[in-house]
């Protein structure tokens, strides 16, 4: 779904490979492809490890590669990053109205510290405070919850 249909930007040979075919227009990038003729990012896809192998890259995914190469070391582990999981209708309605307090401490500490309007070294613990007073704590619990049910099912 991602990189359009068959025939148009992917070719699939006997051996079962997959190659990733170049625009039939030469004044189109490969962004035409996945933008305007496909779903791109919005359609549901999954690759496996599996069936990468058996892709052929064209010369537009090998550039993307070499510069997401560059990134690659800048990118946390996964069990870093906080995963997409489906809060319940109450801890969703919970967390938007704690959002919405913690959201805007931070914005606001964020814009004086930015523009060196105040010290973040000498604000920090105060900020700190503040978020736990709006209830940046109750926040964190939920989250964790959410964690903890993440990985136990991994």
């Amino acid at each position: 779904m991602y990189f359009g249909s068959y025939g148009e930007s992917l070719k699939k040979h006997e051996d079962g490979k997959i190659e990733i075919l170049d625009p039939k227009d030469p004044t189109r990038t490969y962004n035409y492809i996945i933008w305007e003729i496909s779903f791109g990012d919005m359609g549901p896809y999954y690759v496996s490890k599996e069936f990468e192998k058996n892709i052929i890259p064209n010369d537009w995914v090998l550039e993307k590669k070499s510069f997401d190469d560059v990134y690659k070391p800048y990118i946390p582990a996964e069990d870093e990053v906080y995963p997409p999981v489906t809060y319940t209708k109450e801890h969703n309605e919970e967390l938007s109205i704690l959002r919405t307090d913690i959201d805007n401490i931070i914005n606001e500490k964020i814009a004086t510290w930015i523009t060196g309007e105040s010290d973040i070294d000498a604000e920090w613990d105060e900020y700190i405070q503040g978020l736990k007073k709006v209830g940046l704590d109750r926040a964190m619990e939920i989250y964790n919850e959410y964690w903890q049910q993440y990985k136990s099912m991994k």
